[in-house]
């Protein structure tokens, strides 16, 4: 009898253990591939690495605490173990473009800015070498291309023919890659003030072959723009390019805030061969020409770097977390349900018959003994337990079709057209909704501008969109929609849109 309770009991912790330890292992955020302590962060498609000035400081009573303090050696301003730049406002090149949050940028005004982690569109892997290809999720400086050149009057659309800076080669091309101020600056400046030297361990420098530059010959550097065949390639990776408040405070060439030029390290020919092509943010693909001049201060940076993703630190994305702990749970469940079913039914089918024969013998109710108590009162919470921990996770998510499931990255397609309330559909609109939270609007999917972009969170069967503010919306406009088909569409009454 005592052998029985002894294995019992060792039945019943193993099954905790094991549910202990597999939890454990499926909810762990992290996996460190290495010992070192590397700056260098991967999850999913996107890399972190570096800092830069981006969001503007917009709480009153830190704008003036970090207007009291005196700038650091490092030329930076430090509160609370947090870095700050301050700078003064350049006129806007346009009209529509606003803070982030939706304010009127002023010419001349004082601002401060919060430097952050830089993040980076994983656009390309080598596997065999470890080296991985990244271009910036945003837009974050502006510079000129070239400002010292010869200029030439009588083509009143050819900005310049050779550059004239000291130690150039005589006859350089004014839009030559290799002796471009952006470049060194891309290489000087940006370089030493984005990367500690902790984080250059992971900058790899390359030799860029000259079919991907303005230059005739390979050019080495650590980092670069990414050249216009390069984006047309990657363009689904590389989504839209959007200026940070840092480089709208820059004066940052654009027409509406979604359309910010972005220089890539590709010209154009004949007498127009003094401008370099860029990308309007709106624009999906690199189809549509648009040029700025070489010596345009306002031309936005959206800069490339080549890592090693040797000793970086991966960490699961959320989705691919969730995916496991639930998974975890279901296994978990499954053991627990099974070693309680083992325990606890048959003694209870023993006890039946015995009660059973029991009262048809003597009209008396059988007593369970020690063991059989112990094996059902221990038996029935661990399959009770492991049914609930299987089923539950699946019943929220809604994969047993109770609730709303949990809607996932992609494009949401607007399903036919409506009309009511005196509103009329105008296009063909969707959603894009980023694994990050945030999400990318437009009212002509079948040209892909998104026009509208803001953050998104789902509660239980609800989803809510909050909107940046744009030329169309005020900052904070608000979209309710209810999760339907199992996490594949949402809407309202009016409109619907279903996960392409």
């Amino acid at each position: 009898m005592k052998a029985i309770h002894k294995i019992s009991f060792l039945v019943v912790i193993f099954a905790v253990a094991f549910v202990f330890f597999f939890g454990i292992l499926n909810t762990t955020t992290e996996i460190s591939y290495a010992a070192s302590k590397s700056e260098l962060t991967i999850e999913g498609d996107i890399a972190t690495i570096g800092e830069y000035p981006q969001t503007r400081v917009t709480d009153d009573a830190l704008f003036s605490t970090l207007l009291s303090l005196e700038v650091g050696s490092d030329g930076y301003y430090t509160y609370e173990g947090i870095k700050y730049v301050r700078c003064t406002t350049k006129k806007p090149n346009s009209a529509n473009m606003k803070w982030s949050n939706g304010d009127t940028i002023y010419d001349s005004s004082v601002e401060f800015f919060k430097v952050e982690p830089l993040q980076w569109y994983i656009v390309n892997k080598d596997s065999d070498s470890n080296m991985m290809m990244l271009v910036s999720v945003k837009v974050l400086d502006t510079h000129a291309w070239q400002t010292q050149f010869e200029h030439e009057s009588n083509f009143s659309s050819y900005s310049g023919k050779y550059i004239t800076a000291t130690g150039v080669p005589a006859n350089t091309p004014v839009y030559d890659w290799q002796y471009s101020e952006v470049r060194s600056w891309l290489n000087g400046d940006f370089y030493n003030n984005a990367f500690s030297d902790n984080a250059k361990k992971s900058i790899l420098k390359v030799n860029m072959p000259a079919s991907k530059t303005t230059s005739e010959v390979d050019v080495e550097q650590n980092v670069g723009l990414i050249c216009y065949e390069d984006y047309e390639k990657y363009a689904t990776v590389l989504k839209d390019p959007r200026a940070t408040d840092y480089c709208r405070a820059q004066g940052v060439e654009s027409i509406y805030e979604e359309w910010t030029y972005a220089m890539f390290n590709t010209i154009t020919t004949g007498y127009w061969y003094g401008f370099i092509k860029c990308l309007r943010g709106a624009d999906t693909t690199a189809t549509t020409d648009y040029f700025v001049r070489v010596e345009n201060e306002n031309s936005a940076i959206r800069p490339m770097i080549f890592v090693s993703s040797q000793g970086a630190n991966i960490v699961k994305p959320k989705e691919e977390k969730e995916a496991s702990t639930s998974k975890g749970l279901l296994i978990a469940g499954i053991v627990l349900a099974i070693v309680g079913a083992g325990l606890a039914v048959p003694m209870m089918i023993v006890t039946r018959v015995k009660y059973n024969k029991q009262m048809k013998a003597s009209k008396t109710e059988y007593k369970m003994s020690k063991l059989e108590t112990i094996l059902i009162s221990v038996g029935l919470p661990l399959l009770i337990g492991g049914l609930c921990m299987a089923i539950i996770p699946k019943a929220v998510d809604g994969s047993l079709g109770v609730g709303g499931a949990k809607l996932k990255p992609g494009i949401y397609v607007q399903q036919g057209q409506y009309s009511g309330g005196g509103v009329t559909q105008v296009g063909h609109t969707a959603y894009r909704l980023n694994a990050n939270g945030t999400f990318d609007y437009t009212d002509s999917y079948e040209n892909a501008i998104w026009s509208g972009h803001g953050t998104w969170k789902q509660n239980g069967s609800t989803v809510t969109f909050v909107w940046d503010a744009n030329p169309m919306v005020q900052a904070g406009y608000t979209f309710t929609a209810t999760v339907y088909d199992g996490g594949t569409s949402f809407g309202n009454s009016m409109e619907r849109f279903k996960k392409q």
